[in-house]
């Protein structure tokens, strides 16, 4: 059947990505290959999908070192501004499927971090627009993933999202990343 075929191609990527790291098929996904590149999209991906796949897998100490690299890699408000929204997205879906959540996070120094909604203060609709759908479709993933909207010093709103996705929605219904026809990727 299908599902038992979606199973076993994930516990052959499962497979490969544990000899990827060295690890046995015995050992935890989760280990020093992957938390050393916590942060990193191959290593964020990757514990998104061992959750998605509801792996057993020490999740709490992916939050701790990513934690880490949130607060090293942006330590203030104007740090936010090299980043892609995609990228802050990426974060803030790994910071949930750990179970974390990215607006209330706790730095090795007791600093408190508001990791989403500091990403997104100053931001629009039209900002996230300007960097391609793909920004306006992970924010809202990681607004969703997140279950609460970003607080009150973020300037972009869920709904402010919504519609600026939907504006780029083309006649046939489909969306792309730029001219037309619709790309089933998106």
């Amino acid at each position: 059947s299908g599902t038992s075929s979606v199973k076993a191609a994930a516990e052959n990527l499962v497979r490969w990505e544990k000899a990827q790291s060295g690890n046995s098929k015995n050992d935890p996904l989760i280990s020093n290959s992957l938390l050393n590149n916590a942060g990193f999209s191959s290593s964020d991906w990757t514990v998104i999908g061992a959750r998605q796949l509801g792996l057993s897998e020490d999740y709490a100490s992916y939050l701790s070192t990513l934690t880490a690299y949130i607060a090293k890699t942006y330590p203030d408000s104007a740090s936010f501004s090299k980043a892609s929204a995609t990228e802050l997205a990426r974060i803030a879906i790994t910071v949930c499927a750990c179970g974390g959540n990215p607006d209330s996070l706790t730095g090795d120094n007791g600093k408190k971090i508001s990791f989403y909604s500091d990403a997104l203060a100053g931001s629009s609709a039209e900002s996230l627009s300007s960097q391609g759908i793909n920004a306006l479709i992970f924010t809202l993933i990681a607004m969703d993933a997140a279950g609460t909207k970003p607080s009150d010093s973020s300037s972009v709103t869920y709904d402010e999202v919504i519609k600026a996705l939907l504006s780029l929605q083309l006649p046939d219904g489909g969306f792309t990343y730029e001219g037309e026809p619709a790309d089933p990727a998106i």
